[in-house]
């Protein structure tokens, strides 16, 4: 069980209240930096920012509806090298999936990192923050309104847009495996928030942090376990619209007919680190006689060519480790909902594998282990009938 505090927003600010927060970890020396999304100069973006100075956090917004980049791919960057200081880094429960994956695969280092967890409703794809932000004033504006609706359960509509549907069918709306937690749902966010410690978490003086104690966060509970509700029967509806549009390898082409192999999914998905990739190597720059003699042979070709190679490539290699943070949808400038794909096909592969990923830092990826007793009927183990 982790230890749960009570932070009181001062003056309905909630921005303020927990910069101060913020603050104070800075200042006790519990972190030496902090990663977390801070406005833009002209206040109509968030972007994610490395500080140190506790005077430099007056435009955080850890709460904007707004994921340019999965932070994952961030703290691999600032950790890989294991640098003596101690980093808290402010994220939603995909970014926490993907860290810890990525950890697995030795591109993070976890104990120099303090994960500062956050609820997440839900975010807008950068081009419909745009949109809405035109009527507010700035970030904070914005994510007042965001969270009032949040918290009624208006979890897809603020000025009209729709929230991402990688958000809508994602069953983590909570943070896991954080060393501190911000909690907000079921909360009057002009009155307080939670706080909450892991267990293993250094021992801290809530005093001195602004913390009051608390016995319990039922409210809280109760308010995740209905949104989780609600997403994961979401996330059922997606899985069955996929497997009904894709019925063989000629529907499966057609969903990502209109894909320019720009590789921005790629690039943008935490988990795919690899620092050389075998489709920005020549095995993929083909001589110009090699397409002529394919047309020859078939008839014509698609060009850009192995565009579908590519997809089911890096699915084979992702699925297991997907945390369908939705990034490689946002990526495509053609708009092909990349992630419904991989969110899909990824739980049915971990469902085989029992294994969901990002939940447990113990549990080793299956791809790097061996079990002799795994999948007898595909191969020669103990209980094969061959």
């Amino acid at each position: 069980m982790s230890k749960v505090y009570k932070l009181t927003i001062e003056n309905k600010d909630i921005f303020s209240t927990v910069n101060s927060f913020f603050q104070k970890l800075l200042e006790e020396k519990i972190i030496d930096n902090l990663l977390l999304p801070q406005e833009s100069l002209n206040s109509k973006s968030v972007m994610q920012t490395l500080v140190k100075s506790p005077q430099e956090l007056g435009n955080a917004n850890p709460f904007a509806p707004l994921l340019l980049v999965n932070s994952a791919t961030l703290v691999s960057q600032l950790t890989i090298d294991n640098p003596q200081s101690k980093l808290g880094a402010v994220m939603r429960s995909c970014e926490i999936r993907a860290a810890i994956e990525l950890a697995k695969l030795k591109q993070i280092n976890l104990e120099r990192l303090v994960i500062i967890g956050v609820d997440c409703p839900g975010i807008y794809e950068s081009t419909a923050y745009q949109k809405i932000i035109e009527k507010y004033k700035d970030s904070q504006s914005l994510t007042r309104d965001y969270l009032s609706k949040s918290l009624k359960n208006q979890l897809q509509s603020l000025e009209g847009q729709e929230i991402r549907l990688a958000c809508k069918g994602c069953e983590y709306p909570n943070p896991e495996n954080f060393s501190i937690a911000l909690n907000f749902f079921g909360c009057d966010v002009d009155k307080e928030i939670f706080i909450q410690f892991a267990d293993n978490f250094p021992q801290i003086d809530p005093e001195k942090l602004n913390l009051l104690s608390c016995e319990d966060n039922g409210q809280w509970r109760k308010a995740i376990d209905e949104c989780r509700d609600r997403r994961t029967k979401t996330r059922e509806e997606i899985f069955k619209q996929v497997f009904e549009n894709i019925k063989d390898i000629k529907s499966f082409l057609k969903e990502f007919e209109h894909c320019r192999r720009c590789y921005n999914c790629r690039k943008e998905c935490p988990i795919c680190y690899c620092r050389e990739c075998i489709f920005d190597s020549l095995t993929f720059e083909h001589a110009s006689e090699q397409y002529f003699g394919w047309a020859r042979k078939k008839g014509k070709i698609r060009m850009p060519s192995d565009t579908l190679l590519f997809h089911i490539t890096r699915m084979n290699h992702m699925a297991i480790s997907c945390v369908g943070c939705g990034q490689c949808s946002s990526a495509c400038p053609n708009g092909i909902p990349i992630a419904k794909f991989f969110k899909t096909i990824g739980f049915k592969v971990q469902e085989l594998f029992d294994y969901k990923p990002g939940r447990n830092p113990d549990e080793e990826i299956p791809q790097s282990t061996f079990k002799e007793d795994e999948f007898p009927e595909v191969g020669l183990g103990p209980k094969s009938k061959a």
